[in-house]
């Protein structure tokens, strides 16, 4: 992959360059990430990025877009309908200079069609990663059911997926597979449990944010801020409750269930 020189250059030696993203950390960071089959678009067209991504093997195909700043909406929007579908997720990073007309395209397009499963950081640099909506295969199976008091079936936890992201944050994804349409009268709690009973930190959502709920088994996404988390180690807890009397579903005798445990440094 050809390389610009002014790019590198300027990166190596020029003095007011040195804000740039850190372009290694963010290679190292995608390339424990990115699956083979992933779509990991750059916005602002700067070629230095392709020569860390490869030299840290970054996998996934890469694209500028916006490509330029005079491509247009309409060739931008039919680029991204054409690369997502042909992905399994799409990656966005370092947005395009401010003085771009076209610089929200992409991002927009891809917050409207799309669902953001992460959004995270390295110093200066902003990425996020997209998924079409629907279901995907979770990494951890915990199939668990959540009942009413009633004893009713209502929801079911498929599996989950975690990461300890940069910036001090959790993600997870959650796989539910709703039993009932009164699913989506529930809110869900993320709990991290030290030693202490109350949560170190946590996460409580409509299942989807409120958005409708499908049949299927759907993707949910929760983040829990780790900045004010102390060193040790922590159960990851997830159960749901009913907001108006706030009485919490069962599962396993329990109202709530560890999904594993984490260790913060």
């Amino acid at each position: 992959v050809a390389v610009s020189a002014f790019s590198l250059y300027n990166y190596y030696f020029v003095p007011s360059y040195y804000k740039s993203p850190d372009w290694r950390a963010l290679a190292t960071y995608l390339a424990q990430r990115v699956q083979p089959d992933d779509l990991v678009i750059q916005g602002a067209a700067d070629e230095a990025f392709t020569f860390y991504a490869r030299e840290y093997d970054v996998p996934g195909d890469l694209i500028y877009l916006p490509a330029n700043p005079r491509q247009s909406a309409e060739e931008i929007t039919a680029v991204l309908s054409a690369q997502t579908a042909a992905h399994r997720s799409t990656w966005y990073t370092v947005n395009p200079p401010p003085h771009w007309t076209n610089r929200m395209v992409a991002l927009d397009w891809l917050n409207a069609a799309m669902q953001r499963v992460r959004q995270t950081s390295i110093p200066t640099v902003p990425i996020a990663q997209y998924m079409a909506w629907g279901h995907s295969t979770a990494r951890e199976s915990v199939p668990v059911i959540f009942s009413a008091a009633s004893g009713s079936a209502v929801i079911e936890l498929i599996g989950f997926e975690v990461w300890q992201e940069p910036d001090d944050q959790l993600t997870l994804w959650l796989y539910w597979h709703p039993l009932t349409s009164s699913a989506a009268d529930y809110k869900v709690f993320v709990h991290l449990i030290g030693t202490q009973p109350q949560p170190a930190t946590q996460d409580d959502q409509f299942l989807l944010d409120g958005l409708p709920l499908p049949a299927d088994v759907v993707r949910d996404i929760y983040s829990l801020p780790l900045e004010n988390v102390s060193a040790g180690e922590y159960r990851l807890m997830v159960g749901l409750y009913d907001p108006q009397t706030q009485a919490r579903l069962t599962a396993q005798a329990s109202d709530s269930v560890t999904l594993q445990t984490i260790t913060l440094p």
